[in-house]
């Protein structure tokens, strides 16, 4: 884009622009480029959304592009008099208009959904905490026979999953693993699955002794609940801050628990509680 901007002029000529038309090229080009970023995503990211089978939707991305600059042209053009720079403003903002759209889509309503820099998040968190992590490659999400995008069959990678943190806990001798609860913290599946291969890996390898799992997750938290410190307390909110695309999800279902942990050794879990 700054490069585009930059040489203007001589890129229009190259082309075969001509001295009086350039007068009307240049002050475009120079805005339209402002709008490359916008232009960028939703022509971009536009495939993501046919691929999922949303082949409408995607068409209604482009359409509203096209449909506001039609309407925004005569508008900025003759109405408020701005001429050729006009016709370059409406352009750009359709651009907008259209990967607003595009975004927001594979953001809120499609299976396989775009989350903004949450492996920095992640890496920003360990660094914080002095530690060191490691993100397992497996999808959330799978082709069906139909080509469509589903929930994955924990059965098509579970042994890939189980050989991974098997893999994982060998490398080194650990004074302790935590996981996730058997029942999971809120009961979702994933937390269930992952619990499965982390405590089958570790009583294959003797490591069961040295197993933690995470405590329930109580929407009310009840009376006798053990807290954390003050200084735990600061540091520990301090490492949730940095998960500024996850502010949403935490303060709807378990902010609540940042004063609290309630690990259980897995020698000492006892179901439903």
């Amino acid at each position: 884009m700054a490069v585009g901007i930059l040489l203007a002029k001589p890129i229009l000529y190259l082309f075969g622009a001509s001295d009086s038309a350039i007068v009307y090229a240049y002050p475009y080009m120079i805005i339209y480029m402002i709008g490359t970023i916008p232009s960028m995503l939703s022509t971009g990211m536009n495939p993501f959304i046919n691929a999922q089978g949303y082949a409408t939707t995607g068409m209604i991305s482009v359409a509203i592009g096209a449909i506001a600059n039609i309407v925004l042209d005569p508008i900025l053009i003759f109405a408020l008099n701005m001429g050729i720079e006009g016709a370059a403003i409406a352009t750009v903002i359709s651009q907008c208009m259209s990967a607003i759209f595009v975004l927001y889509i594979l953001r809120k309503r499609t299976e396989y959904k775009i989350r903004f820099v949450r492996k920095n998040e992640f890496k920003s968190v360990m660094e914080k905490a002095g530690i060191k992590g490691i993100i397992l490659d497996y999808p959330d999400l799978v082709r069906d026979a139909n080509k469509k995008w589903v929930k994955y069959d924990w059965d098509s990678v579970k042994d890939g999953v189980a050989a991974d943190v098997t893999k994982l806990i060998k490398s080194k001798n650990w004074d302790l693993i935590a996981t996730h609860s058997p029942a999971g913290e809120t009961g979702h599946i994933h937390h269930k699955n992952t619990d499965q291969a982390v405590t089958n890996a570790c009583i294959s390898t003797g490591n069961y002794d040295k197993l933690w799992y995470f405590g329930k997750c109580y929407w009310k938290i009840p009376s006798g609940l053990k807290r954390i410190t003050d200084e735990e307390l600061t540091f520990k909110q301090s490492l949730v801050d940095l998960y500024k695309n996850e502010t949403k999800p935490i303060n709807t279902y378990w902010a609540q628990m940042i004063p609290y942990e309630n690990w259980v050794k897995a020698t000492d879990y006892v179901a439903g509680k």
